[in-house]
């Protein structure tokens, strides 16, 4: 190989490092970015995971609240219709006790003759009463007596109605009862359904956001791959000059041992002929001996 030619390569090498080293940074930088963008790109994967479970769980507990509403609603529908029709019936019970009044000419309560003959036999009991006064309340209590037994027809209506009344005063204390449970549950629902729908936008724009890391990955890894194709470009380029010089120095040595064994084989013929003159050997030519001696084992 020429001077010229061989100064040439070397400067051809040098350029290839210093490309190969700006490659290498290039490429590290590029992974660098390609690794965090992927490193993004997952947690916010693991996050959209977790909201999807969590809006999972919303709804299904929505939806008990919602079945729990559905299922009160249809309780407090039945107490309303079973109100409605107790009022009914108060009304038919109330017409035919104003019937029976007019029929028989009553115009005192029954029901509260009975609790003044109630109050009048208590106050026998409890209260210490002259001979004389106690006599008056017995006597004042069959009176009463008599007359409720007259009025015994229209005492059986009125305690239908009251009976009745106390019912439906029941129902509604139940119904009111039902009704602040459906509005607690269908609160709760709500406030399960605004959950939900605030994390599914959470979702969305997660979703958006691994969107835009997966495309600058996606960049980041194009990007990689080709300066990664350079590299080996330029590497199998470099590994290419470095075996021609190789070749070049192996032609070289091989070239100059030629010449060396061209050299000593002419020594040699000296040191022969000067040994048939029978001429004295120098050190020099005894080095030669020994070359060739070497040469040959």
């Amino acid at each position: 190989m020429e001077a010229g030619d061989k100064q040439e390569i070397y400067k051809k090498l040098g350029e290839l490092r210093k490309e190969l080293t700006e490659l290498r940074k290039k490429l590290n930088e590029l992974n660098d970015q390609k690794e965090s963008w992927f490193k993004k790109k997952s947690e916010i994967g693991k996050q959209i995971v977790e909201l999807i479970r969590e809006v999972k769980e919303c709804k299904k507990k929505r939806d008990e609240f919602t079945s729990r509403v559905k299922a009160l609603k249809k309780e407090r529908d039945k107490i309303n219709k079973n109100i409605k029709e107790l009022i009914n019936k108060v009304r038919e019970e109330k017409k035919k006790r104003e019937e029976l009044r007019k029929k028989l000419g009553i115009k005192s309560n029954p029901e509260r003759t009975k609790e003044e003959i109630e109050a009048l036999e208590l106050k026998i009991e409890t209260e210490a009463l002259s001979l004389e006064k106690e006599k008056k309340i017995v006597k004042l209590i069959k009176q009463k007596k008599k007359e409720y037994e007259s009025l015994k027809d229209v005492a059986v209506v009125w305690d239908r109605i009251s009976e009745l009344e106390k019912r439906i005063k029941e129902l509604k204390q139940k119904g009111e009862e039902v009704h602040k449970k459906v509005q607690s549950l269908a609160q709760e629902s709500q406030k399960k359904h605004e959950e939900m729908l605030e994390k599914s936008k959470k979702i969305d724009e997660l979703r958006e956001k691994e969107k835009q890391a997966a495309e600058q990955f996606l960049k980041f890894k194009m990007e990689f791959n080709e300066v990664n194709s350079k590299l080996k470009e330029k590497l199998m380029e470099t590994n290419a000059i470095r075996s021609k010089l190789q070749k070049a120095k192996q032609d070289f040595i091989m070239k100059e041992k030629e010449k060396e064994k061209e050299v000593l084989k002419k020594k040699e013929e000296l040191v022969l002929e000067k040994i048939k003159r029978g001429e004295k050997l120098t050190t020099e030519d005894l080095l030669v001996f020994q070359k060739i001696e070497e040469e040959k084992q």
